[in-house]
């Protein structure tokens, strides 16, 4: 697996169509067996699994610097993006929408707002 999405020039946009990816991933049965066994396993494992996909989060972020925009950190986007998306994957907390997506991205750009330059 792996999340891939394309970028649009827009750091809004770029980080929905992410979160998309990442939906996409952990939804097919496939992905979410992928992550279930990153969870579970060495911290070896574990961290190759998140190398991988955070590869891509921070092309994105770094494409968006060069561009001259503020980006969170990825780390913030991981926290309040990925790791909501992944927990419900997980437990089987109701499905994940596009509402619920536009909702973590728009909070994210609200929160990491003040620590822009």
């Amino acid at each position: 697996m792996g999340v891939r999405a394309p970028e649009t020039g827009c750091l809004e946009q770029d980080l929905r169509d992410y979160a998309d990816a990442v939906v996409r991933d952990v939804s097919e049965p496939g992905g979410l067996a992928e992550l279930r066994r990153a969870v579970a396993s060495s911290t070896v494992a574990r961290d190759a699994y998140v190398v991988e996909r955070g590869r891509r989060l921070q092309e994105i972020l770094d494409h968006s610097r060069e561009r001259g925009e503020h980006p969170p950190e990825a780390l913030d986007v991981v926290d309040q993006i990925v790791a909501p998306m992944c927990l419900r994957a997980l437990l089987g907390m109701g499905p994940l929408t596009s509402a619920y997506v536009d909702r973590l991205v728009q909070r994210v750009l609200t929160l990491s707002w003040p620590l822009r330059p």
